[in-house]
């Protein structure tokens, strides 16, 4: 079942043509990775699945009823702020009547789980920035999942991280298997090992690659 479809989608800033006449489709459960030079697109085909842009011409299709949520890199979250793992994971728990919300018996065990498949338990009760990055990213992670994510678009996520933490970080999405991964990244040596399929990004379309 295709959950994200892309018919001959261009987008532009401007007079500046950021994606030409991409046409792909993600199916459930498939572990997709996003590569391309700089300025090829790869952030912008983000932000189209996300609603935050719209084509300017071809249509961008989400399935009814799929919950996506957007992980950033670790950089772009505030370490300094003080607040430790556990209640960054259960922000993904929020209610919409936030900030009154509290959390309840779900919430909890969602956390013992995720912090078992993240394997974060032991660093639950620590600030977050005590943590290296690889360990932030797989807090930011583990916040998304949290949530009941169906669909996780992964924006750079092993950038400056060492390859220990790429690797561990990998294979926990790869073990993901009820979840749609969309990975953005320059990072094509170790990609190949865990995704289903490579699309890359070029000016004049997409190129499909099986990985697995």
């Amino acid at each position: 079942m295709d959950i994200i479809q892309f018919e001959n989608v261009t987008a532009n800033y401007g007079k500046i043509c950021a994606l030409k006449n991409v046409t792909i489709s993600v199916k459930k459960g498939e572990f997709i990775s996003i590569t391309g030079d700089n300025g090829s697109g790869k952030s912008t085909l983000l932000k189209l699945i996300l609603g935050l842009k719209k084509p300017k011409t071809g249509k961008v299709i989400i399935a009814r009823n799929y919950n996506i949520a957007y992980v950033p890199q670790f950089r772009a979250f505030d370490s300094s702020f003080p607040i430790d793992v556990k209640s960054v994971i259960l922000q993904g728990r929020l209610k919409k009547n936030f900030p009154f919300s509290r959390y309840n018996k779900e919430d909890i065990k969602a956390l013992e789980y995720y912090s078992k498949v993240l394997c974060l338990q032991s660093l639950l009760e620590r600030q977050i920035g005590e943590l290296s990055g690889g360990q932030i990213q797989k807090v930011l992670i583990a916040r998304a999942l949290i949530a009941g994510s169906d669909v996780l678009l992964l924006d750079e996520p092993t950038a400056n991280i060492d390859e220990d933490s790429t690797k561990e970080i990998l294979k926990i999405l790869k073990n993901l298997n009820d979840k749609t991964i969309i990975l953005v990244t320059h990072n094509t040596k170790d990609i190949v090992n865990y995704c289903d399929y490579i699309l890359h990004i070029r000016k004049i379309g997409v190129e499909k690659h099986k990985c697995i």
